[in-house]
């Protein structure tokens, strides 16, 4: 059950978020005004779960409520127990609220106050964002689900997308959002390319990926050559809504992401935040591509 909590308690809450965002978003660490195309937002983390509070507020539905267990993959615990949102989906999350509220010049503190406001395409159907958003005019969503649909069909009843060539026109969508997506696509820079397509002109790509910030260049795990898989490394693989197997690794990404995104025309703001009170600790690396 969700913590019950008064009006007034509550507005202490969304004035600590606020807060917070001010010093973890918008702080020392972070140039707004700066020229480079890859802007920082954060520090090297430092705080575990015990500085985690009993109660969080979850910027994804807005509940205030007790995370549920940590495990030893912090990122990928601590989930609401309103939403599912976890540590990592809580962080993108902050990032969306923020691009939100740049567009909107005025603070949006939870992703549920986005419905209806902008287009936006998630590449996930399942999820704390697909949950929150599914409902609201302007969403789209979508998976890949077979490699001999074309793009836009309908597979029992879900939209499928093949992200190197979507079914969509050119700068249909304010906002594009995916988490654990880009490391699965054979090629993901046609499908970085093709998501800065269909974007709006000041619009934006978020995503979380494996990212190794030592690594100067990408790790490339496996790729199609001729039409052959070529695996240069033992397969890994990841767990998957869909696919009981899982599904392959193709790309663990380096800096060389960040230079080629720039390349393309983004820019790219790269968030690494602790914000407890968010329950949001450890290293999550959130990316934030705006079309410059």
């Amino acid at each position: 059950m969700p913590y019950t909590v008064s009006a007034h308690t509550r507005g202490r809450w969304l004035l600590l978020l606020l807060f917070c965002y001010s010093i973890g978003i918008c702080g020392k660490h972070v140039c707004q005004l700066s020229r480079s195309p890859v802007v920082f937002h954060g520090r090297q983390p430092t705080r575990n779960v015990s500085d985690v509070p009993a109660q969080i507020y979850c910027p994804v539905c807005g509940s205030v409520t007790k995370p549920l267990a940590w495990t030893e993959n912090i990122r990928e615990s601590g989930a609401c127990s309103v939403c599912g949102a976890n540590n990592r989906v809580r962080q993108l999350a902050v990032a969306f609220n923020y691009a939100a509220s740049f567009k909107l010049r005025r603070p949006l503190l939870r992703v549920q106050d986005a419905a209806g406001l902008f287009l936006i395409y998630n590449t996930d159907c399942y999820g704390a964002f697909h949950s929150v958003l599914k409902d609201s005019t302007g969403y789209v969503c979508s998976e890949y689900l077979d490699n001999g649909a074309q793009s836009g069909a309908l597979v029992n009843g879900v939209m499928h997308q093949d992200l190197q060539r979507t079914s969509f026109a050119a700068g249909t969508f304010d906002f594009v959002l995916s988490t654990e997506v880009m490391e699965h696509i054979p090629n993901p820079y046609h499908a970085f390319s093709e998501i800065l397509r269909i974007l709006k002109p000041g619009g934006a790509h978020i995503f979380t990926a494996p990212y190794i910030p030592q690594n100067v260049n990408d790790d490339i795990r496996a790729r199609y050559v001729n039409g052959s898989l070529q695996l240069y490394q033992p397969p890994q693989m990841h767990g998957d809504s869909i696919r009981h197997e899982g599904i392959l690794v193709y790309t663990v990404f380096g800096q060389e992401m960040l230079r080629r995104l720039c390349r393309m025309g983004y820019r790219v703001h790269h968030f690494v935040d602790e914000v407890p009170a968010f329950g949001i600790v450890g290293s999550v690396h959130v990316f934030l591509c705006w079309i410059r």
